[in-house]
Formats: C-alpha cells, sequence, structure tokens
C-alpha cells in the first residue's frame, strides 16, 4: 500500500521529497516492529494505534544506533533497564512525525477503499497549551565565541565542509544542515550585482526556495576562492564530502559542541537559525526583508524582482544581512573575535 501510495503521489507532475518518502517507509516500519512483524493494514484497529502511541512515548531518540539489533519494543525495555535512561522522543516529534506520516498513509487507503477507516486519525500525545519551555534556544554571544573562537576556525585558508556548514548556517537562517547540504556550485551567483546563496533545492515550503545575500565576512575569508577551487577540482556541490546526509549535524551534535562547553540540549543546529533572527530584529532590519531572508516570505519574481526602481527587495536583503554583526572579524589572515565579554578559556 505504501508503495502504490508513494507511485501515486510521484506521478506525473505530482512531488514528494525523497527524505518525506524515507520517513514514511521508515514510520511503516516502526509501526510493524511494534505491532510484532509485517502485517495486513485492514488488521490494525484504533487500540493499536493508540497502544502505540503510548509506546512511542517510552521510545528512546535515536534507538537502533543505541540498541543496534533491537526492535522499538526491545530498545523500550533496554532503555527502561538502563541506570541512567537516554531521553525519549519529543511529542512534537511524536505527532509531526511518526503518527502524521502514518496517517496520511493510512488516509490515502481509506480514500482508494484499501481500508475501511483511518484508525491513525486524530491519535496525538496531547501537549497541553500551557507554557513550554522552548525545545530550541538561539546561541548566546558566548556560546558562538565558544564555536567560532576555537582553534578549528582559526585560520580561513585551511577550511572545509564543517568549518563552512557551521558559517552558513548562521549567516543564511538555513532551517537545517539538510537545506545547506544541498546547495551546488552553480547555486551560487551573483544577482543584480550581489553574491547570492540559492536554496533552490529548499523543501520545507514554497517559502523555503529562497536567495540568500553571501553576508560580507564570509567573503572577506574565502567563499569565493573556495568555490572557485572546488569548480577548477570538478566538484559538484559545495558540501561534496558531505555523506550520510546527516553527518555534519551529528558531528556538531554528539563532538564540538560538547568540547566548546555548550551543554545546554537546547542548542542544537536549528539555533543557528534563531540565533541570525534575534540578531536581524536587534539591528533593526525590517520584518518583512528579514522574512524574506530567513524564508518566512514568498520570494516570487514579482516580490523580489519588481519594485522601487533604485532598491529592488534582493538590494534591501543585502543592507539587511550586511548589518548583522555577531562579533567576528579578520586580521592577519585570521579569525578573531571581537567582544571583550568572550571567556579566558575560550580566547586562549
Amino acid at each position: 500500500m505504501l508503495t502504490d501510495f508513494h507511485a501515486e503521489r510521484t506521478a506525473g507532475n505530482g512531488s514528494m521529497h525523497t527524505k518525506t518518502l524515507e520517513e514514511h517507509r521508515v514510520a511503516v516500519r516502526m509501526l510493524e516492529e511494534f505491532l510484532g512483524g509485517s502485517i495486513g493494514a485492514t488488521s490494525i484497529t484504533r487500540e493499536d494505534m493508540l497502544a502505540y502511541k503510548r509506546a512511542l512515548m517510552k521510545t528512546p531518540t535515536n534507538y537502533r544506533l543505541r540498541f543496534p539489533g533491537a526492535s522499538l519494543s526491545d530498545a523500550i525495555k533496554l532503555n527502561a533497564d538502563m541506570p541512567t535512561p537516554h531521553p525519549t522522543l519529543d511529542p512534537q516529534t511524536i505527532n509531526n512525525k511518526w503518527l502524521s506520516h502514518l496517517s496520511s498513509v493510512m488516509a490515502w487507503c481509506f480514500n482508494n477503499g484499501l481500508m475501511t477507516d483511518n484508525p491513525a486519525r486524530g491519535v496525538r500525545v496531547d501537549e497541553g497549551k500551557g507554557y513550554k519551555e522552548p525545545t530550541r534556544a538561539s546561541f548566546s554571544q558566548d556560546d558562538l565565541a565558544r564555536i567560532f573562537g576555537a582553534e578549528l576556525f582559526a585560520d580561513p585558508a585551511t577550511y572545509g565542509s564543517r568549518q563552512w556548514a557551521l558559517l552558513m548556517a548562521l549567516y543564511t537562517g538555513a532551517r537545517s544542515s539538510s537545506e545547506i547540504r544541498l546547495i551546488k556550485l552553480v547555486d551560487i551567483y551573483e544577482e543584480q550585482g550581489i553574491l547570492v546563496f540559492d536554496f533552490n533545492e529548499a523543501t520545507k515550503n514554497v517559502r523555503s526556495k529562497r536567495l540568500v545575500p553571501v553576508h560580507p565576512l564570509l567573503r572577506t575569508i574565502g567563499i569565493e576562492k573556495y568555490v572557485r577551487g572546488l569548480r577548477d577540482s570538478g566538484k559538484v556541490r559545495l558540501f561534496w564530502d558531505w555523506e550520510p546526509s546527516d553527518k555534519i549535524n551529528r558531528w556538531f551534535l554528539r563532538s564540538y559542541k560538547s568540547e566548546v562547553g555548550i551543554t545546554d540540549k537546547r542548542k542544537v543546529m536549528h539555533s543557528f537559525r534563531h540565533s541570525l533572527k534575534t540578531e536581524l530584529a536587534r539591528r533593526g532590519v525590517n520584518r518583512d526583508v528579514s522574512d524574506l531572508i530567513t524564508g518566512h516570505s514568498d520570494q516570487t519574481v514579482g516580490g523580489i524582482y519588481i519594485g522601487d526602481a533604485a532598491t529592488t527587495m534582493i538590494k534591501s536583503m543585502s543592507e539587511g544581512i550586511n548589518r548583522v554583526d555577531f562579533g567576528m572579524e579578520v586580521s592577519n589572515g585570521r579569525l578573531g573575535w571581537k567582544v571583550a565579554a568572550v571567556k579566558k578559556d575560550v580566547a586562549g
């Protein structure tokens, strides 16, 4: 049924991002693990789905990596027996990914006469409506000093995928590491005399496909030279060595973040995006312009290229991004920090 659903969704002019297709497959696999194996979809009941929801609330994050070879149900038991159990899936992840995907698949089955009901419809974790501690937080100035003030970033001439990926995450407000990973070298070009990154393969929604002017600091430390070198060597993508798909994200969360002394679990790759949005607001950049930069507004042809003869939106976006200043500077070819509040152990 899943195969038929995907075939219909991607037929003709239809589309579904590869990542979504894979998440559907994982969602089905996880449910089958819980139910004890491959079963007919018509035998799945609402009681099964409610029990599955409760199981997901006890499921450790990344359970296949933490407990290789264990099924979802086994991973729950193994995790519960640990002296210090691993954190479990976030309710938003359960609702917006694993339960939502199953409901979409089963809705298609119901609409096509393959199931008599959609037992996953309306099955969600109740998150309540009161105040919730944010699941993600911006990086503070001290955090950014720790990340970019380390020796790894001292010499721009040695930069590779890791350094450029984190800098681009901060200065483009990309939604995720996957948005950055997909950029091709041909997606870096001049538009109306302004060097831009073209996020044309971003798939969150129509607004996520956007142009982002390149921040002056990235030009100063050599992004154009780096791109030319990759083109001369026959590379196609900016991050040509980024495999698997979560390579940089995994390295940052599991290794580099703790190495520089950041322990807050709410601070992840997405926090770079929050940091840029906060800085744009702090610098007085117009909300409409900020939304265009971060992909909250539709960058249609009319919205970007038609406007005041002297100041098109792309130029306004460039002026906005140029106001951003996180405290980094280049001196004698080295990246340094001009914020006085940097702690000695970081600066040293």
